[in-house]
């Protein structure tokens, strides 16, 4: 919500995205609209591959993208020696193989000077007893992103990876 509203107020048209909670994401575009910002709401389940490279044909996107924030984030807390493979797999699809789907479907409509924002995580460079999988999905993420920013780095694209730590939100 904080990014999409700030880069409105930089005069950016707003594509968000979410998976489950639409009630978020529809009053986000909702506060927007109050601003006259054009902004749409698209659900995506971007651990999902074919529903990310359908979201390449939204008209938006065709359009051009200026700045393409990755900011996946499923977070099912399991300590380190009980984490199923299953499990495992589900947040690596989301936060990790998410990410560098969204990436690989929207590349060829990044505009030339386009910004690469990678929302990691503190977990991802610390690890987390309660949390490995996401931990772990967040540290590939990471060292993802700066391999693509060396990879981009004479295209005009700049990627810059993001790790906050503890933030104040309703995981519990």
């Amino acid at each position: 919500a904080a990014i999409s509203k700030r880069l409105a107020k930089e005069g950016h048209r707003i594509l968000l995205t979410y998976h489950t909670d639409s009630q978020s994401a529809e009053s986000i575009i909702a506060d927007l609209r109050k601003d006259s910002v054009d902004c749409v709401a698209v659900k995506v389940d971007c651990g999902n591959t074919d529903e990310v490279f359908i979201l390449a044909d939204h008209p938006w996107i065709k359009e051009g993208v200026d700045i393409l924030i990755l900011n996946h984030g499923m977070y099912q807390r399991s300590p380190a020696k009980k984490l199923s493979l299953s499990e495992l797999e589900r947040t690596m699809d989301v936060n990790f193989r998410g990410a560098v789907a969204v990436f690989t479907a929207l590349s060829t409509h990044l505009n030339n000077d386009a910004k690469i924002v990678v929302i990691g995580s503190q977990l991802g460079i610390k690890g987390s007893a309660h949390g490995a999988h996401y931990a772990a999905s967040k540290g590939a993420l990471h060292a993802w992103a700066r391999s693509l920013a060396i990879d981009l780095a004479n295209s005009g694209h700049r990627v810059n990876v993001v790790t906050p730590g503890a933030i104040d939100t309703d995981i519990i």
